[in-house]
């Protein structure tokens, strides 16, 4: 899901995203922390909270 939403986001914004300057490299450390609590966490907590999903 996440890798179709990320390819659906750069087509439509195709334009500006190539062919605006890179970004700052301040955003850097936002964009890790995003990834992380944004689309890791949450799956793998979901999936440890299911009973018996997970091995002992």
């Amino acid at each position: 899901m996440i890798t179709g939403a990320s390819l659906a986001i750069a087509l439509v914004n195709f334009r500006t995203l190539a062919w605006s300057p890179l970004p700052d490299a301040g955003i850097l450390p936002w964009t890790a922390f995003l990834a992380l609590f944004g689309t890791i966490v949450p799956p793998l907590l979901f999936a440890k909270g299911i009973p018996g999903s997970a091995p002992p």
